[in-house]
């Protein structure tokens, strides 16, 4: 690590250095833990940032270094911070604006932005003021029919608008909630796609009026429902979609008969009939409870499945004599609606 850093130095301006420096050491430190963190110490991170800011139209020298970048900050802290302190939101930026229609390029780089702002509030801060946020949509637009260019723009836009105000003021002016819906019915039966989608969503909309209303006329409600019913054996699509709809449709009257109208209780029931033990029942029956208790009569089930009922017993079963009060209160609020004695 510290002999390919010394020849980055020794050569800044030689972009036949810089190219294969940056996939060296995006190869070391892809899995290996203590490599990362030698390589933060070594001071890889600036290197790589130097050889982006340097050779800003050199296509090879941008992805490789996309890649090192994305490495050396997956799962490390201090390297994120590093590279935030370098400049390297600004540099991934500036690339993904010079090579707009470079597919590769756009994917690798919202893969890097994505890794950079992960838990790090701060990082979500440059990122934001940097443009990343324009940048990451502008991919979206750019590249629709890309499976892996929207799912790891939708990873990106989730973790930039993840508390932040700010960064979701931005992804609402730049048009992130329609290329998010935009990309969920695009790539309707890929599963990461749809799982970052009702993420990203969920986080746009939280606690944002504005941007609760503007995914409702999206059709974010009904693409979400739609991901329910695609994959309804996958546990982090059905948990990270009820999620998704509780926020949309919290204090937001067409929001809900929305989701009434495309069948969303009936979902979150079919799911907690199809699996009552798994970790996203606990989402959905909190989902289905809000729907059933908004006063809102269009979210009423057109048909109460026996099944859900049977289900929804089996889960309070299940978690008799433990701690989790709030879930076996909510199981038999739920069961009073659908069931009452």
């Amino acid at each position: 690590v510290e002999a390919v850093v010394a020849a980055m130095i020794a050569y800044p301006l030689v972009d036949r250095v810089q190219h294969p420096a940056c996939t060296s050491l995006g190869n070391m430190t892809n899995g290996n833990v203590q490599n990362r963190t030698r390589a933060g110490d070594g001071g890889a991170v600036e290197a790589v940032v130097a050889a982006m800011i340097a050779h800003p139209l050199v296509e090879g020298v941008q992805h490789a270094a996309f890649s090192a970048l994305g490495c050396m900050t997956s799962g490390n802290v201090q390297n994120r911070t590093r590279a935030g302190d370098a400049g390297a939101f600004e540099a991934v930026v500036a690339a993904m604006v010079a090579h707009p229609l470079v597919e590769g390029l756009q994917r690798a780089a919202c893969g890097t932005l994505g890794n950079m702002t992960g838990d790090n509030v701060q990082n979500r801060t440059r990122a934001g003021d940097g443009g990343a946020v324009e940048a990451v949509v502008a991919a979206m637009i750019a590249h629709p029919l890309v499976d892996w260019v929207q799912r790891r723009a939708c990873t990106t836009l989730g973790n930039m608008t993840n508390s932040n105000v700010h960064n979701k003021t931005r992804a609402r002016d730049a048009g992130a909630v329609q290329a998010v819906v935009a990309a969920m019915i695009a790539h309707p039966l890929v599963e990461g796609v749809q799982l970052e989608a009702c993420i990203s969503l969920g986080n746009m909309t939280n606690d944002n009026v504005q941007n609760r209303t503007r995914a409702g006329s999206a059709g974010a409600v009904e693409a979400v429902v739609a991901a329910m019913s695609s994959h309804p054996l996958n546990v982090s699509v059905q948990r990270e979609a009820c999620v998704a709809l509780e926020i949309m449709t919290d204090a937001d009257l067409q929001n809900q008969t929305r989701a009434g109208d495309a069948g969303a209780t009936e979902a979150v029931l079919a799911v907690i009939t199809a699996q009552p033990l798994s970790a996203s029942t606990q989402f959905a029956v909190r989902f289905a409870l809000a729907m059933l208790t908004r006063g809102n009569l269009v979210n009423n089930p057109r048909v109460v499945d026996a099944g859900a009922v049977g289900a929804l017993n089996t889960a309070l079963a299940s978690i008799q004599g433990t701690n989790d009060t709030d879930y076996r209160d909510n199981i038999r609020a739920l069961l009073l609606l659908l069931a009452p004695p």
